[in-house]
């Protein structure tokens, strides 16, 4: 569960509000486009999700993805500012349009005055790359003889920075093709952004002291004969490429870029020694790193993409909160949580005369991604490697996806595999993660609802704390007429064996009965004996005993169940432990009883009920 202080506000202040205590609780949910590489926010989505109609659910049984909802979108334009305008408020050094039609000088629009100058081979009044704005012009360039450049300033001496373009280029060449540089190889060297040689991949080259270079490289290639938006920024602490606003390449950096006596060319580096063969347009400097949310906006703005969400890459954060009784100290009276960051799938779509909306599928983005991205070749994780952080560990099946756990709720272990596990072609990587945590007998990985991984290991229901309480009484925000009991006896196992499964290790099993006088399913009060087989890869003797353990108490709990309704609980996270009180008879059932919630549904209507699902904790170790 979420901490209920948030914003300043208290948990006990939280639970007066939610009981009604200053009169029936106001709730608020909102939702936010975010960068699918850093999760970072892009805009509100203020109008474009139809709220009343979404749903957020949480199920504990499921195999894969436990975090899911359904949102009612709308398809909606976004209203931006032109694309020189939004390039002119980044603040931009120099900005050259290259939209001349005659002559040798190339204008800076930034409003610095800082002009460039045309050289040996070029087209002028070629048609602009940026389809939002096909008023200006762009520039050819020969690839031997053609670039633009000014002279060297000190302005040029930037610590930090943002390389911006558009660029069409129809083929690799047996060369780096330069877009923007400040390089007189070997020695004064400052930054080249460029098209790498024979691939065409775009990368970033700095130097720190003048002379050693550090190449950046990805493996987007944009010499493919398309018009591409090309970034790369700078910020003291990581590297970022991007293309036609994707982040391709997120790369960690200290430094500063070095001070040198060089010009600055666009199309070449100043060594001479390397041409852009292809058309070059809207080429910008700047002395900070621009924001994804500005890069986004720009290459929006370029390539006339006005849509609000693109569906095939976005991601969406909900949010829920309740209005409290004073600011505060965000300065609202809100105390919000997140509800976690999903991808948008199966976006199917409909018409009306006025707009079109897409019933949309979405899913808890980490799972999700980890599931559908399968094995191209087999995986082989050796005996000796450590589960999580060995060299084809957990975190390595997760990085090599391009995902940064740095930031990640991460806790370690000392185990090792026994032996050398193998994963198929085809496997997904969630599978490949959750088969190893399972070996050493975490939860299965999962994100938090800020977004952030959560690899961690698995606590028996009745070893937790308690995180939250629900009373069913006068001040409840149960709703009381809504609650149900449903008992399960004869389906459930009382006794657990497994034994290790890779016929590589030592042949290890380990059983645990349930034969407690206290427990409904025990061996003793049902009188019969209902076995759960099931073999997996473990990583020692002492794990497949907690394995065991694990499963009877799985099974014992789940043998009585609480379904009810709720005001909305925002909070609510990953199988919290709740405290169901009924001391007041109110529902007639006059249950007391410690709990798990295995299940969830928050509507974000703040007029409909959430809806839960609890299961009995039956202590049976």
């Amino acid at each position: 569960m979420q901490a209920k202080a948030v914003n300043g506000f208290t948990s006990n202040q939280v639970d007066l509000v939610l009981q009604g205590y200053y009169g029936d609780p106001e709730f608020r949910f909102r939702a936010e486009l975010v960068d699918r590489n850093d999760l970072s926010k892009i805009r509100d989505l203020t109008g474009s999700i139809d709220l009343t109609r979404s749903k957020i659910t949480f199920d504990s049984t499921a195999q894969d993805i436990r975090r899911s909802a359904q949102l009612q979108v709308k398809e909606i334009l976004i209203d931006l500012d032109p694309w020189a305008t939004l390039v002119k408020a980044s603040g931009p050094l120099f900005f050259w349009r290259l939209g001349e039609t005659a002559g040798t000088t190339a204008q800076d629009a930034s409003g610095n005055g800082r002009t460039g100058a045309y050289h040996g081979g070029f087209t002028l009044a070629q048609a602009a790359l940026t389809q939002g704005d096909q008023t200006d012009n762009s520039v050819t360039l020969n690839g031997s003889t053609g670039y633009v450049d000014i002279a060297d300033a000190s302005w040029m001496d930037i610590t930090a920075g943002s390389w911006e373009a558009w660029v069409k280029i129809a083929a690799p060449i047996g060369s780096n093709q330069p877009i923007l540089a400040r390089n007189t190889s070997p020695s004064n060297i400052a930054f080249s952004f460029v098209a790498a040689a024979t691939t065409g991949f775009v990368q970033l080259i700095l130097s720190f002291d003048g002379t050693a270079l550090t190449t950046y490289a990805t493996s987007a290639n944009v010499c493919d004969g398309v018009a591409h938006h090309v970034v790369a920024t700078y910020d003291g602490s990581f590297v970022r490429i991007y293309v036609d606003s994707v982040l391709v390449l997120k790369t960690a950096q200290t430094g500063n870029i070095a001070n040198v006596t060089s010009a600055i060319r666009a199309g070449a580096n100043v060594a001479g020694t390397n041409f852009l063969a292809g058309t070059l347009d809207e080429v910008s400097l700047y002395s900070r790193a621009l924001t994804g949310t500005e890069i986004r906006q720009h290459y929006q703005a370029g390539s006339d993409d006005l849509r609000q969400i693109d569906f095939d890459r976005d991601f969406v954060k909900l949010y829920g909160a309740v209005k409290m009784q004073a600011n505060g100290s965000d300065g609202t009276p809100w105390a919000e949580w997140p509800l976690g960051i999903y991808k948008l799938s199966s976006p199917s779509r409909s018409s009306t005369e006025l707009s079109i909306t897409r019933p949309i599928i979405a899913q808890d983005y980490l799972c999700s991604l980890l599931q559908n991205d399968k094995l191209g070749s087999r995986w082989t994780v050796s005996g000796g490697e450590n589960y999580i952080t060995g060299t084809h560990g957990v975190l390595a099946v997760i990085q090599a996806m391009g995902i940064d756990t740095s930031s990640w709720s991460i806790t370690s272990t000392t185990k090792t595999l026994p032996s050398t596990l193998d994963f198929d072609i085809n496997t997904s990587r969630l599978d490949i993660v959750n088969t190893l945590l399972q070996a050493i007998n975490y939860q299965p990985i999962r994100s938090a609802p800020d977004g952030k991984g959560i690899i961690e290991p698995f606590v028996l229901p009745e070893n937790r704390a308690t995180e939250d309480t629900l009373n069913c009484d006068v001040n409840s925000q149960v709703e009381a007429s809504e609650v149900t009991e449903q008992t399960e006896i004869d389906s459930v196992a009382n006794d657990i064996i497994l034994s290790q499964a890779n016929p590589d290790s030592n042949s290890i099993t380990s059983e645990d009965s349930n034969s407690k006088v206290t427990s409904a399913t025990s061996t003793v009060i049902t009188g019969r004996r209902n076995v759960a087989f099931r073999e997996l890869d473990v990583a020692d003797q002492s794990t497949l005993d907690a394995l065991a353990q694990r499963d009877l108490s799985l099974a014992a709990n789940a043998s009585k169940r609480i379904q009810l309704k709720t005001i909305p609980r925002p909070f609510h996270d990953n199988e919290d432990r709740i405290k169901f009180i009924d001391q007041t008879t109110r529902t007639a059932l006059n249950l007391n009883i410690d709990t798990i919630e295995e299940s969830w549904g928050l509507s974000l209507d703040p007029a409909t009920p959430m809806d839960h699902t609890l299961r009995r904790i039956d202590i049976v170790a």
